[in-house]
């Protein structure tokens, strides 16, 4: 792809698919989530697309490197952010498991 605005269109694309196909809360629980979370994602978020949007406009090759750049950052905050939160729920799942054996250890 040596064609700027291709390129682009082909990383915005696979950027949307992949949000679009990602499993998320919903917005309720989002919204009432980690805020610096949702803040510093939303703002990189900006930031991508109007890297993209001037990436796409203008064959901007800083607008192209700025959409990399972004979605690298949002892919591995995300990352951190899913492996976090399956490890919370992994952890509480396990206590939820133990505690009713050991209450009912204790009622003998």
């Amino acid at each position: 792809m040596s064609d700027i605005p291709v390129t682009g269109l082909a990383i915005l694309a696979l950027g949307f698919a992949a949000s679009a196909s990602a499993v998320v809360p919903g917005f309720a629980q989002l919204v009432h989530g980690d805020k610096t979370y949702l803040a510093a994602t939303t703002l990189l978020g900006l930031v991508a697309f109007v890297g993209g949007l001037a990436m796409v406009l203008w064959a901007s090759s800083a607008g192209l490197g700025v959409l990399v750049a972004t979605m690298a950052v949002l892919w591995a905050i995300a990352t951190t952010h899913h492996l976090r939160l399956s490890k919370g729920q992994s952890e509480s799942t396990t206590q939820t498991a133990v505690a009713p054996r050991e209450h009912h250890l204790s009622s003998r």
